[in-house]
């Protein structure tokens, strides 16, 4: 039997890259192009596994897809295309189709096996969020000419890629409260604290453990790195924290967390786990982003194989689907 994980890679390059198959530890990967979206090269990747034993069934009689050969897929379809974006030379992305994983089976045994479960259990995640209008008065921007370097910080974060954007952030809050990032989770907790934003010190903490391994790779801060999909999740309430600091920090460029109330959104999220509140009547954009059956690449919803075999089995169980947060 084999485990076979699919991916949708996106290349921002005009150059034509044929189909490519290699082995990288054990992982047999194929890359099939598959055209072009505004100007980038798409492909489906195809990162196929034996299989040593077949998959578990849990307790509902939903199989488990074994996280250690999934991840070793996972781990060869990324790098694939980072090598793919440092030999042509431009950004990539990853997204998944549906399904995101079959089983290939070898054999009527086998495939009773599969085909007697209730699907592939599943924890399908749904990242939400909200970005309220900010009225462009005279009044807030009369109330920022005190911290223009503070608007050209967040412009920044609004030019990067989410990588990008993280560092931006950092920058912004230890503009703001004229410390370092690993000595402000203390501040900013504090500053945050009296909104009804729900941020929690152990959240803030969460975003701090990144800030030497997405900068530094000497090896001396930390022995870890971390990418695009270790910080993109902590994006949009860094986004709403960063907000209230321009507008309602008092004092700019110190480690006061004394507040003015200058600013409120129509509409935010309250926790980290996407609850959102909207004032009656306001008008607001609702972000989200779907994941794909194991939280792990951003889901193309309108993405499908257009082809499924006969000797795969690919049958989801749903009880795992993330509910719209109330």
């Amino acid at each position: 039997m084999k485990l076979l994980r699919f991916a949708i890679l996106n290349l921002d390059t005009g150059k034509d890259i044929d189909r490519q198959s290699m082995e990288i530890s054990g992982t047999r990967i194929d890359l099939v192009p598959t055209g072009e979206v505004e100007g980038n090269k798409t492909f489906l990747i195809h990162a196929s596994r034996d299989l040593p034993d077949p998959p578990l069934k849990d307790s509902k009689g939903r199989i488990v897809v074994n996280q250690e050969q999934r991840e070793l897929c996972e781990f060869s379809i990324e790098l694939l295309s980072r090598l793919l974006s440092v030999f042509y030379g431009c950004s990539q992305s990853l997204l998944s189709p549906s399904p995101c994983v079959v089983f290939i089976f070898d054999n009527e045994q086998e495939k009773d096996y599969l085909e007697s479960s209730k699907g592939m259990r599943i924890e399908q995640r749904v990242e939400y969020g909200t970005r309220a209008p900010i009225e462009f008065s005279d009044t807030l921007v009369n109330s920022v000419s005190d911290r223009i370097d503070g608007i050209a910080l967040l412009s920044e974060v609004y030019c990067n890629s989410e990588s990008g954007k993280y560092k931006e952030f950092v920058r912004f809050f230890e503009l703001a409260f004229a410390l370092q990032f690993t000595q402000l989770e203390k501040k900013l907790y504090e500053f945050l604290k009296p909104t009804p934003y729900g941020y929690t010190r152990d959240e803030i903490k969460e975003w701090v453990s990144h800030r030497h391994p997405s900068t530094h790779a000497d090896m001396k801060k930390t022995q870890e790195l971390s990418l695009t999909s270790d910080i993109r999740d902590y994006l949009l309430r860094m986004e709403q924290a960063a907000l209230d600091v321009l507008f309602n920090k008092s004092k700019w460029r110190e480690r006061t967390t004394e507040r003015r109330d200058l600013w409120r959104p129509d509409s935010c999220s309250t926790s980290k786990d996407g609850k959102l509140v909207v004032r009656e009547g306001s008008s607001l954009s609702i972000l989200f982003r779907v994941y794909d059956e194991f939280g792990v690449y951003p889901k193309n919803l309108k993405a499908s194989l257009s082809e499924i075999k006969d000797n795969w089995y690919c049958k989801f169980n749903e009880d795992g689907l993330s509910e719209f947060p109330t």
